[in-house]
């Protein structure tokens, strides 16, 4: 079967090796790789010059748009106006050697990938992963360039079937919505063999209120003598590392709460085999990508109630806490810390493998864009 040439275009995507951006986006490319030939176009702002890089990034074929970042609103403006005439320009000039278009994003990259494609044979699809959709939908020029692209598109990919009544309640209706998730690569999250287990918990996310770590700690610091032989690991940056850095100072547990600050992936993936559960009772999440990676590596997690986690979280694999409440996360805690035994690796792998992995999703894709390119042929030719 001849493979499909695929250009994906995200909203975010690593500019190094040790960049979290869009880090995500490089397991759809080996996702889809089997079937197709890749190729990615991104942008990025805040550069210091503006240019047109095209590189080699984990052997796939990336051009990169660099634009200066503008300070006023009229800077940015004038931004987005030409990044639209580059994206338009570097699309158009790949229509020869692309069969299909994979957008992240809905209203930037995806509306401009809507008006680049008009009068060509050439089918685009969209991801959806920004959560809250309200982020979007609150701003009325998003909500419409989301809206403009959306009903555009092949085909319409929401991460959870949560974020898809989101969506949904914002008063724009996708014509075909395909619910597949996020994939996973369970090839390098695998559960770690049982003897060099540690009594850790692990946090790994942006440190935002929602998000909950500095809940955790402060829970953790509240269970005293039940955790006494317990170590609390957190990976991540942001808003809230002071204050946890000041919690953990003033408590004097800076001996048994580690803040690694942010890590690349192969740091995660070698805590996760030692880590006994994880820890992410976030406010709210479109999939919440590192519980599924948890979840892979067989940890059991404590998630919270109000969120997508329900769609894939059962009793044999976790356990659901109020995020808003410090005495339910602490309960939670204390029961993972007592039970986290009556869990089984496999059984919890297992979801993981049969709804996430690279193999599934990224075959389900291939003939999703196979049927999107069929389809607009057809219609091209009448």
């Amino acid at each position: 079967m001849e493979k499909i040439n695929l250009l994906i275009v995200p909203a975010s995507f690593p500019l190094s090796k040790n960049d979290i951006s869009g880090v995500y986006i490089l397991d759809y490319i080996e996702a889809v790789k089997p079937y197709c030939n890749v190729k990615v176009l991104s942008y990025h702002f805040k550069a210091k010059e503006n240019d047109i890089i095209r590189e080699k990034f984990n052997n796939v074929d990336v051009i990169r748009i660099m634009l200066k970042g503008g300070r006023s609103k009229f800077g940015h403006y004038t931004k987005f106006v030409q990044l639209y005439k580059l994206m338009r320009r570097e699309i158009r000039s790949q229509k020869e050697r692309m069969d299909v278009v994979h957008v992240h994003g809905a209203a930037v990259p995806g509306s401009m990938v809507a008006h680049s494609l008009k009068g060509l044979n050439i089918p685009f699809c969209i991801t959806e992963h920004t959560g809250p959709f309200s982020k979007i939908s609150n701003n009325p020029i998003l909500k419409y360039l989301a809206d403009y692209a959306i009903l555009r598109s092949s085909f319409f990919h929401p991460v959870s079937r949560n974020l898809l009544e989101q969506v949904e309640s914002a008063g724009i209706s996708p014509k075909n919505v395909q619910l597949l998730y996020n994939p996973i690569d369970t090839r390098v999250f695998v559960p770690g063999a049982p003897v060099v287990k540690e009594k850790v918990i692990l946090f790994v996310g942006r440190l935002e209120s929602y998000k909950g770590a500095l809940k955790c700690v402060r829970a953790f610091h509240g269970l005293g003598d039940v955790a006494k032989e317990w170590k609390m690991h957190i990976i991540g940056a942001g808003p809230e590392m002071n204050a946890i850095k000041e919690f953990v100072k003033e408590r004097g547990i800076s001996q048994r709460v580690y803040l690694a600050g942010q890590q690349p992936k192969s740091y995660i993936i070698k805590l996760m085999k030692k880590a006994v559960f994880l820890v992410f009772p976030s406010e709210h999440e479109t999939f919440g990508l590192v519980v599924a990676e948890a979840m892979a590596a067989g940890l059991p997690v404590l998630v919270s109630n109000t969120t997508v986690f329900e769609e894939y979280v059962t009793d044999r694999s976790g356990i659901f806490v109020d995020p808003n409440s410090q005495e339910s996360i602490a309960g939670g805690m204390k029961y993972l810390m007592i039970n986290h035994h009556k869990f089984e690796a496999m059984e919890i792998r297992k979801t993981v493998i049969e709804r996430f992995s690279a193999k599934y999703i990224g075959k389900r894709l291939a003939q999703l864009y196979d049927e999107a390119i069929r389809i607009t042929n057809l219609l091209y030719s009448l």
